[in-house]
């Protein structure tokens, strides 16, 4: 029987955090008020975060020295930067601390990084740097650095073993080392990641021992914690972002029936890996990082139930960030080598390293969100799930031919729209359509002062649709008004962009494309709404599009294709259409072998 490795997933969490001993930039140094400050001049596109590691100070730290900073940086700014003493007297006291540390030697491989290394060996790069001074002048293949470790715990036979085994995402074992049972206080802004990262366990282990910690953590309350060594809960607590997913068990049981499933004797274990931005070490909240959650949330629901039908999984969770620099040092990891599937990342400004990854290691790579997906014509591995412009201009050519037939098009033009908008982008090609087609239509400039922009383009007796040139509801919001009063004379449809639906919009007759279902089926919403509500204990986010069954859906349709037909796709993904999504139902194409794929399912709805 093979193992069902769930524990990233149980948790939803396999974060990596990153702190990193760089060389000092050689900065003039002023004292103000007794403090010595480097004083450091802004690079052009440099951030706060790079600066921090650059300086080995964290962003509160520079912060507190620059108040003007929290509205923002800018290229050329001069920055104080706090003077760091801490390693200085850390490695003045090597001496008398080694006395309780023994050493192994580890050899660089190829390719391997700083990170990956104090990952496999679960200590800081920072301490692996305090013993390897030699790292100040970069890391090369072949180096033998040494790596310290407690005598108590190198006197196990397989200490360096247990260390690698204890860091790994598919495993919660912590081998024979012996365990003991701690209280800790729950404070402000923790976590169970957090608090999980402070005593060196895993959040199953914590939420084994306290269930009613996995939907809701209590400030003030206690938890138990099985630590394989005795800790204070001090320093350090360093997020102040709560991801509330961390477990979806309901029925708790023991950690080697949570982790070990039974699965067909043929099934090959699939791995998985996400690739999120949950910004889980910003100092300042962001809240774009919800929509993350939401999806990730409803990965998890689609996993979890994958797991109950014997599919066998082994699950891996990154935290991106919104830096080039972390995702680099994720896609150092040597885990993510071997994965049959990575979903992510978010921002377009990661797309091109994790293609490159993606090709080179040949690993299939679903894009998300994004609708321009760059490389996609070399890069077979690639799978965008938002449609491309064929598929837009088929949907056009379809709306035009089944519901425009008879109506008056009116195309309303905002001045000074970019041509780069979606809607002006949609607006150019429906009028290329209907042209092609015969058909008339009509153009009017809109005027911000005027009360009436339509009253000379209506047509009583038709329907008149109106589509604006473009998606940026701001700017389409005070012609609404217009919009709404003329009902009353005439019959008014609106071409609606899909990330409107969350505004407000009065009027009766409107007509939507997008690669969502206009209507899921209502007895399957809400049996997953339940699902949601009794796993994470909170309510789905309603916004349209729906995160959550974003996630759950592309997630059941992979795990699905992967499990019927393995990783190669390339010959079956386009004549996949077996899994019935509730919001979406992928239909990817690809152009020519050597294309990536690109979902071509657009959906015309109608709400009136």
């Amino acid at each position: 029987m093979k193992n069902f490795c769930f524990s990233a997933l149980l948790t939803g969490l396999f974060l990596l955090s990153f702190s990193v001993e760089s060389q000092i930039p050689n900065c003039p140094i002023k004292k103000i008020g007794g403090i010595e400050y480097y004083t450091y001049t802004v690079g052009t596109s440099e951030g706060l975060y790079a600066i921090s590691r650059k300086f080995g100070v964290s962003q509160a730290e520079i912060t507190k020295a620059n108040p003007s900073v929290e509205s923002g940086i800018r290229a050329g700014q001069q920055l104080n930067i706090p003077v760091q003493t801490k390693v200085d007297s850390k490695q003045k006291t090597i001496a008398t601390k080694t006395k309780d540390i023994e050493f192994i030697q580890h050899k660089v491989e190829k390719k391997q990084t700083l990170f990956a290394i104090s990952h496999k060996y679960n200590i800081s790069q920072e301490e692996i740097t305090l013993y390897n001074p030699q790292l100040n002048n970069g890391l090369n293949e072949g180096d033998i650095l040494k790596i310290p470790i407690k005598k108590e715990e190198s006197s196990h036979k397989q200490a360096a073993s247990s260390l690698a085994k204890q860091s790994s995402p598919a495993t919660n074992s912590t081998e024979n080392r012996p365990k003991h049972l701690a209280l800790h206080k729950v404070e402000p802004k923790e976590t169970l990641y957090s608090i999980s990262k402070l005593y060196k366990v895993s959040v199953v282990e914590i939420i084994e021992l306290n269930p009613l910690a996995a939907g809701n953590l209590v400030v003030g309350s206690e938890l138990k914690i099985q630590t394989s060594e005795i800790r204070l809960a001090i320093e350090n607590k360093n997020s102040n972002s709560d991801l509330q997913v961390e477990s979806i068990i309901s029925n708790k049981k023991s950690e080697d029936e949570a982790i070990n499933v039974a699965a067909p004797e043929n099934n090959k274990t699939i791995r998985i890996a996400f690739l999120l931005p949950f910004m889980l070490d910003l100092e300042k909240e962001d809240k774009t990082k919800e929509r993350f959650i939401d999806f990730y949330s409803g990965a998890l629901l689609a996993l979890q139930e994958a797991k109950q039908k014997g599919i066998s999984l082994e699950v891996f969770t990154f935290d991106t960030g919104n830096s080039e620099e972390k995702i680099k040092e994720i896609l150092g990891h040597s885990e993510l080598k071997t994965v049959d599937l990575i979903i992510g990342p978010a921002f377009s400004t990661h797309i091109p390293l994790v293609s490159e990854f993606a090709k080179e290691h040949k690993i299939n790579t679903l894009i998300p969100f994004s609708s321009k997906v760059p490389n996609l014509e070399k890069n077979p591995y690639l799978l965008q799930f938002n449609p491309g412009i064929d598929a837009e201009l088929k949907t056009i050519n379809k709306l035009v031919n089944d519901k425009l037939t008879n109506m008056n098009v009116i195309f309303a033009q905002i001045p000074g729209i970019l041509a780069t908008d979606g809607g002006q982008h949609f607006s150019n090609a429906l009028q290329k359509e209907l042209t092609k087609q015969h058909k008339t239509f009509t153009i009017i400039p809109l005027n911000a002062s005027k009360k009436d922009n339509f009253k000379t383009a209506f047509v009583k007796g038709k329907k008149n649709f109106v589509v604006f040139n473009t998606d940026k509801f701001a700017y389409v919001n005070s012609y609404l008004s217009q919009l709404k009063s003329s009902i009353v004379d005439n019959e008014v449809v609106l071409f609606e962009q899909y990330n409107w639906k969350n505004q407000a919009i009065k009027l009766p007759y409107k007509i939507t494309i997008s690669p969502f279902i206009s209507t899921p089926d209502s007895v399957e919403l809400v049996t997953f709404n339940k699902k949601f509500n009794n796993s994470f204990h909170r309510e789905a986010v309603l916004n349209a599009p729906r995160y959550d069954l974003l996630g759950y859906d592309l997630s059941n349709y992979f795990i699905a294709l992967i499990h019927r037909h393995g990783s190669k796709l390339s010959n079956e993904i386009s004549n996949y259409t077996n899994i019935n999504g509730i919001q979406s139902q992928p239909r990817f194409e690809q152009k020519s072998s050597e294309a990536g794929f690109i979902n071509q399912q657009l959906y015309i709805g109608e709400e009136k």
